[in-house]
């Protein structure tokens, strides 16, 4: 391994004197640096807090059992090709038994936590939280909500036998902006974005750099086993404002900063505050709800509207994930099944001298609310 961890394990084989000789107690604050410069190499991260929150998070994985929680982690992007399954990649490298899965099944993932306690790293999960997902998911993110507090369980029946698996265990998920609100409340939330001018990585090539990454993981599991027993008996210190779930989340990694020293501390304080209380971090919409504030931002002072017309402003409209979600075969039923819990259905309205399956503005207009914003007049109208 190279770097400064490798650099001082270095030193011991370096010595003459004769016999064993333990390996020098590498510093908390050194590993967690180290785990950082390997994410920023490879990942273009949106802030410094969200790098720092992603670091600690991946450290905390290595002594999972000692938090009365584990929060989600949610790498989230409203557009493609944003980073998010790279951070999964390095993030399986620096984690405990990291591995990636892209659509596993409930009872699978009741299996694999319970019997490995892995840390499972999910992505494309807006196949699971879109509304492709369906019921067939149902079973799944029972287990993403509830298995984050220790003690979670399932029960199931095997051979006539009453049987509990636990489901506590850490696990991360990327995909497409669309998240349930009970779960983004258990989660940090990294929102990545699209490099923009200047902003350069390095290219990743797992054969080359896997085994670093997976060298500073080692010494990160090392670490934080050594640590185990004060992170479980810690009570760490929370900035004012963060409590209820936010604190519940929060705990373990400001307690993993707080046993590494150096800076951490302060830096991971400082991204709880960035990430959980900023304004900078807008809370995370339901699927639901975000289409209703995109299809004011797209409505314009129209009417009635078919549907066609209003995927394709969807389509166009800027910073959006729908025209990445939804193929578009299959787009008005995206839009409809969306719409359906407000008892908004689609109906057949005018365009020109036609009907046409569409939506009309005085069944959407009551759920829009003060938030939405409302455009000025877009070019189309003008």
């Amino acid at each position: 391994m190279g770097g400064a961890i490798g650099a001082a394990r270095h030193a011991v084989a370096q010595d003459d004197a004769p016999g064993d000789q333990e390996p020098p107690e590498i510093p908390g604050w050194l590993i967690l640096d180290e785990a950082r410069a390997f994410l920023s190499r490879f990942a273009c991260f949106p802030s410094a807090a969200a790098l720092d929150a992603v670091t600690v998070w991946c450290a905390h994985t290595h002594a999972v059992d000692a938090f009365a929680a584990s929060p989600r982690l949610a790498v989230l992007s409203d557009l493609p090709a944003s980073g998010k399954t790279r951070v999964l990649e390095l993030a399986a490298l620096l984690s405990h038994d990291g591995t990636i899965e892209t659509d596993p099944t409930g009872p699978a993932l009741v299996a694999m936590i319970s019997q490995r306690h892995p840390t499972v790293l999910i992505d494309e999960t807006d196949n699971i939280f879109g509304t492709n997902g369906g019921g067939s998911h149902r079973s799944l993110r029972a287990v993403l909500n509830s298995g984050y507090r220790q003690g979670a369980t399932v029960s199931r029946r095997s051979g006539g036998a009453y049987v509990q698996d636990c489901v506590y265990g850490a696990i991360g998920f990327g995909g497409l902006g669309i998240l349930p609100a009970t779960l983004a409340s258990r989660s940090v939330i990294i929102r990545m974005a699209p490099r923009g001018p200047g902003q350069t990585i390095e290219p990743y090539y797992p054969r080359m750099h896997a085994p670093l990454g997976a060298g500073i993981g080692a010494a990160a599991g090392a670490w934080v086993s050594s640590v185990a027993l004060d992170l479980a008996t810690a009570w760490p210190s929370l900035p004012d404002g963060v409590q209820d779930r936010s604190a519940e989340i929060w705990e373990a990694l400001i307690a993993v900063a707080d046993a590494a020293g150096g800076d951490w501390p302060a830096r991971v304080r400082a991204a709880c505050v960035e990430l959980a209380l900023g304004s900078a971090a807008e809370p995370v919409q339901s699927p639901g709800q975000r289409i209703l504030g995109d299809l004011r931002r797209v409505w314009g002072w129209d009417g009635n509207l078919p549907t066609a017309t209003l995927i394709e402003r969807l389509y166009a409209l800027e910073g959006a994930p729908w025209r990445a979600m939804w193929p578009a075969a299959s787009a008005p039923r995206e839009l409809a099944a969306l719409l359906a819990p407000y008892r908004v259905r689609p109906v057949k309205v005018r365009d020109g001298e036609r009907t046409a399956q569409g939506y009309r503005r005085a069944d959407v207009e009551p759920h829009w609310t003060d938030e939405d914003h409302v455009p000025d007049v877009p070019e189309h109208h003008a």
